[in-house]
């Protein structure tokens, strides 16, 4: 790579840089009001909105945070969010005693967007170059879009989520444009865990990457770190759908069997039948389960008993297809 590409690659690099921190730490800054989430991350650190009235968070994103043994509380929800959240409390421990600064966890994300961001970059390095100045203009525009850098800015086990998309697809895009080596296949496993680990309902993706990643070996070399670390993708996975909560577990079950699969099935009800679930759950079909009006905890207890992850993941397994169809609903629409 000669000087001029060196030269564009930082260019590149500080444009996205200062587009990305304009708005996570010049006022006014974006974020995201609480829907309810958040203390299920920072309740564990005694960490809670500055004003206690009832729209502090939901209707308005404050930035100013608070220490205070009177906010702890210890939700039972792990995410990879926590890996995230942690340096940013201790970097806000080191800074103030008393007050958090949510510009702080701004930072923690950039930083991990940031990584993802120069990975991209460098895998454009051999296409021509228009068509790279072409590429790398539309990937400063989509990833420095409010609508992802607004989620930097908050402690939504989602913010994780996209991150480790973004991870994800950098690695993965190595692995089939480069050499297959051990480190590559780690990286890439590592980002896929991060993902599946952000929050239960995307658990069920390690089914899509543990084949690249085992492809992947296949196609490089075929030793014992590169398997271990293709099959932790099925690990993380499961592991992430045991620890959560029992009734959110329950409720996203319901929500993964009865929201997604009319978006991939051509006949749902039948759809449902294969998995072994009657007639009478038909009128379900379409419905959320934290919507209002949704069934109580006690239907929520007998559903999962009758209905598992395991089921709904050999659905996906027999019908690939319709696996394909429901990601890119969630690209097309709500991502």
């Amino acid at each position: 790579m000669n000087g001029k590409d060196f030269l564009f690659e930082w260019i590149t690099v500080a444009v996205f840089c200062g587009l990305v921190g304009a708005q996570i730490f010049l006022p006014p800054v974006v974020s995201l009001a609480n829907n309810g989430d958040f203390g299920k991350m920072i309740g564990r650190f005694g960490l809670g909105p500055v004003s206690d009235g009832p729209d502090s968070e939901i209707v308005y994103a404050p930035t100013e945070y608070a220490f205070h043994p009177a906010r702890y509380l210890l939700f039972p929800n792990l995410s990879s969010e926590l890996l995230l959240v942690i340096p940013a409390v201790l970097i806000g421990w080191a800074t103030g005693p008393t007050l958090f600064d949510l510009r702080i966890m701004g930072a923690v994300h950039a930083v991990v967007l940031l990584a993802g961001f120069v990975l991209l970059v460098r895998l454009t390095r051999k296409l021509p170059a228009g068509r790279r100045a072409l590429l790398l203009l539309l990937m400063v525009v989509v990833l420095s879009d409010v609508h992802y850098v607004s989620h930097l800015n908050s402690f939504y086990m989602d913010t994780a989520a996209w991150l480790g998309l973004v991870l994800t697809l950098a690695t993965g895009l190595r692995l089939m444009m480069e050499q297959v080596t051990r480190r590559s296949v780690v990286l890439f496993s590592a980002s896929a865990c991060f993902l599946v680990a952000s929050k239960p309902p995307h658990a069920l993706l390690a089914l899509l990457l543990f084949p690249l990643a085992l492809s992947a070996v296949w196609r490089g070399r075929r030793d014992e770190a590169g398997v271990l670390a293709a099959f932790s993708n099925l690990a993380t996975g499961a592991f992430t759908l045991a620890l959560a909560p029992p009734a959110e577990r329950a409720a996203n079950l319901y929500s993964a069997t009865f929201i997604r699969v009319p978006q991939a099935a051509a006949d749902p009800a039948t759809a449902l039948r294969e998995m072994g679930l009657g007639p009478e759950f038909d009128a379900h079909l379409g419905h959320y389960g934290y919507e209002k009006g949704a069934p109580g905890p006690e239907w929520f207890a007998r559903f999962a008993q009758q209905h598992s992850y395991g089921r709904l993941a050999l659905w996906y397994l027999r019908h690939p297809l319709s696996t394909l169809k429901v990601l890119y609903s969630d690209l097309a629409g709500p991502a």
